[in-house]
Formats: C-alpha cells, sequence, structure tokens
C-alpha cells in the first residue's frame, strides 16, 4: 500500500506506507508543538490505516503550507545526517518542491506517479478557521 504527499501543482511523493510514515515524521520533528505537527502525525498510516496515508498541500491552510515547506527544506539535511539511505529517498521531496516553486511544469520531474493528481477542492488540518 502507498502514501502520498501531493504538492501545489498535482505532482506527488509517494511510496510505501512506513516510507511516508518516516517522512511526516521527520517533518513533524522540524515544526513546533501544536495543531499542524499533531494533525501532521495522525495522518501516519499507523493510525490511519494501510493506504490511507495522504498530505494534499492543496487542502492545508496558506500558513501551513508554509510552515510545511520550511520544514521539508530543514528535515533534508538532518535526514542526510541521520539516515543516508531513506534520504536517497526523501530527498525528492525537496527536489519536488524547489521544481514547483521555480514554475517548471509537474510532469519535467514526478518521480513517483506517472500523472498528476486533480485537486479535490476539500479544506483539510487545522488553520482553516
Amino acid at each position: 500500500m502507498a502514501g502520498f504527499i501531493i504538492l501545489e501543482d498535482g505532482r506527488a511523493f509517494a511510496g510505501g506506507n512506513r516510507g511516508i510514515d518516516l517522512a511526516l515524521e521527520y517533518l513533524a520533528a522540524e515544526l513546533p508543538d501544536g495543531p499542524f505537527r499533531s494533525w501532521l502525525l495522525d495522518q501516519r498510516a499507523k493510525i490511519r490505516g494501510m493506504g490511507l496515508t495522504s498530505v494534499d498541500l492543496r487542502e492545508l491552510a496558506p500558513d501551513n503550507r508554509e510552515v510545511f515547506y520550511r520544514a521539508v527544506r530543514a528535515a533534508a539535511v538532518g535526514v542526510r545526517d541521520r539516515d543516508p539511505e531513506f534520504a536517497e529517498f526523501f530527498d525528492h521531496l525537496p527536489e519536488m518542491i524547489r521544481r514547483w516553486e521555480a514554475g517548471e511544469p509537474p510532469e519535467e520531474y514526478n518521480p513517483h506517479m506517472r500523472a498528476l493528481i486533480p485537486p479535490t477542492g476539500d479544506r483539510r488540518g487545522p488553520g482553516w478557521e
């Protein structure tokens, strides 16, 4: 079963449940205690169930998106130091974000998926009040 972290342009960082759970744990370690950190950890497969991990950045409140992007950049450094083998997988996420921010078409670098994931229009997580 797979889990996903979907960027704002529809490309997805995807992997097995354990890989995505570990990515979320590394990201949460970079966040202050609070509602967004708790919500992010609650999205792990070991909490939600196999194949149910999905964090779609388009569904997050704008402030939480910015916090998420900063956490990815900070986590990337720590992952390389603590877990070089996992870093080979995790490094795709900051690279995908970098290319999205540069305005590159998502089809040019979407290493985990064949197609883009369409938006749902949903609002999830804290910060929408």
